[in-house]
This record gives C-alpha cells, sequence and structure tokens, in this order.
C-alpha cells in the first residue's frame, strides 16, 4: 500500500468516526441524558457506561492525525471491554447492582491498600492523604466493604477476594461466553490492540509509515463496530430507539460507513 493511500484511509476512518458520532450526539444522546438524570440504578450504570464511551469517541473526533494511533487503539480496547458490559448488563438486569458495589468496593480497596503501603514509611506525612485513612480505617466503611464482597464475590469455599473486574470473569472468558463472533473479536482485535498500546515497542518496532497510518485507521474501525454494538445494547437495554422499526438496522448500516466512504475516496 502506498502511503498516500494510507494516508487518506487514516483520514477516512477518523471522518467516518466524527459523522458516527455527530449523528449519536443529535439522535440519541438527549435521550440518554435524559436516562441519566432519572435515579432508577439500571438506567445509571447502563446510561453511565454508554456516556463514558460515547466521551471517548467526542475525545477521537478531536485527534484527526495518524500520530494519535495508541489513543485510538487504547479506545477501541476500552470500547470492547464497555461493549461487552453492556451486552451482559442488557441480558440480565440485576447484574445493575453488582456494577454499583464494585465501584465502591474497588475505592475503598484502593485507599486500603494506599493506607497500608504509606503505614510503611513514616516519611510520608498522613494529611496529604487524609481521604484514604479517613475512608481506610472507618468501622462502618469497613462492614460496608466486606458485606459487598459477601454478597457479590463470595466463592463456594466462603473465602472472599475482590475480583479486578465486577464479573469476577476475565475478558476473554466473558467475550467467549457471548459467542463465536465476540470471541473472534477478542482475538483479532482486542488482544492487537492490547498489544499496540502496552509499554514493550515490539509492535510498533521498524515499522514503515504506513504502519502507522493504518494502525490509527483500523483501530477508527473497530472503535465504530464497539460503539454502535453498545448503542444497540443501550437502546435494547433501555428503550431508547428514536425509531424501533428501522434503528436498529440503521445501527448495522453505520459499521459499513467507513467501507462506503473508502469507495468514493479511493474507489
Amino acid at each position: 500500500m502506498e502511503i498516500g493511500e494510507s494516508q487518506t484511509r487514516a483520514a477516512v476512518a477518523h471522518r467516518a468516526t466524527v459523522e458516527i458520532t455527530t449523528f449519536l450526539e443529535k439522535e440519541l444522546f438527549p435521550r440518554v441524558s435524559e436516562k441519566l438524570r432519572n435515579p432508577e440504578e439500571f438506567g445509571q450504570v447502563v446510561c453511565g457506561l454508554y456516556a463514558r464511551l460515547f466521551l471517548l469517541a467526542k475525545t477521537l473526533c478531536q485527534l484527526p492525525d495518524s500520530s494519535h494511533f495508541q489513543t485510538v487503539r487504547s479506545s477501541s480496547r476500552t470500547a470492547f471491554e464497555v461493549m461487552v458490559d453492556l451486552k451482559e448488563l442488557a441480558a440480565n438486569r440485576s447484574l445493575a447492582a453488582k456494577v454499583v458495589a464494585h465501584g465502591y468496593a474497588s475505592r475503598y480497596r484502593n485507599a486500603r491498600r494506599t493506607v497500608e503501603a504509606l503505614r510503611k514509611h513514616d516519611r510520608v506525612p498522613p494529611e496529604r492523604y487524609r481521604h484514604e485513612f479517613t475512608l481506610s480505617d472507618d468501622p462502618v466503611e469497613q462492614k460496608r466493604f466486606k458485606d459487598l464482597c459477601h454478597t457479590h464475590w463470595e466463592r463456594k469455599d466462603g473465602k472472599v477476594k475482590l475480583p479486578d473486574n465486577w464479573s469476577g470473569k476475565d475478558i476473554a472468558s466473558r467475550a467467549r461466553a457471548l459467542g463465536p463472533e465476540y470471541e473472534e473479536l477478542y482475538c483479532k482485535v482486542y488482544a492487537v490492540d492490547c498489544a499496540v498500546v502496552h509499554s514493550s515497542i515490539t509492535m510498533v518496532w521498524g515499522f514503515p509509515a504506513e504502519f502507522f497510518h493504518n494502525a490509527f485507521a483500523v483501530g477508527h474501525m473497530n472503535f465504530q463496530k464497539f460503539l454502535l454494538r453498545s448503542t444497540a445494547s443501550v437502546c435494547e437495554a433501555c428503550d431508547l430507539r428514536p425509531d424501533p422499526a428501522s434503528f436498529g438496522e440503521l445501527l448495522k448500516s453505520l459499521e459499513l460507513h467507513t467501507g462506503k466512504l473508502l469507495l468514493e475516496a479511493i474507489g
């Protein structure tokens, strides 16, 4: 592939993200915002996750240069995780309580770990970490943390350990449970995104300029797919479709938007 063609591909893929995001902002996001103002827990969780993903899309719209390929691939990785979250939540509304519990429990665990580390080093002034000490040492908060862990993540042997993800499972297992297509996306897309953005230079060492333009373009196309599928899950879970009869098909067609623009640009 010529350098000019790879640059065109990158520019077109970014343009498609901008157009898809603009469309969603106009047609759907007002409904998401309205749902976020409703105190009902399930809507708060699902629409909150989606809002985070949508704001990430808005960020990518502001980064048209291929030098931002790592940000795009990292965003694609995040979008895959959010898509899996939303598909699981759409299938089982009761999981929302587990998501909320994990948010609190993770904050408490982080505070406790910070305090445990600081107490090993007397040179660190505790007043700098007043919030962490207050949270970690509060008996009420300690009990709340333990109760949440026992409620949501107690193992068959009675032991409890707060998992890194609210589901208690790794992302590969969760993708596998969603079906062959999602396991393939995990292997083909998510794992490669991880390799591109992690600290090792193995995935970027010695590659020509075309690689970085293509990494940027492919990252955008994958992000678009995950954003649109997340949109479908939110619409299904919270009944947000502007036009129930056709909106789902429209979202599927938008997954092909970059390809259509590329045909117009390159032929």
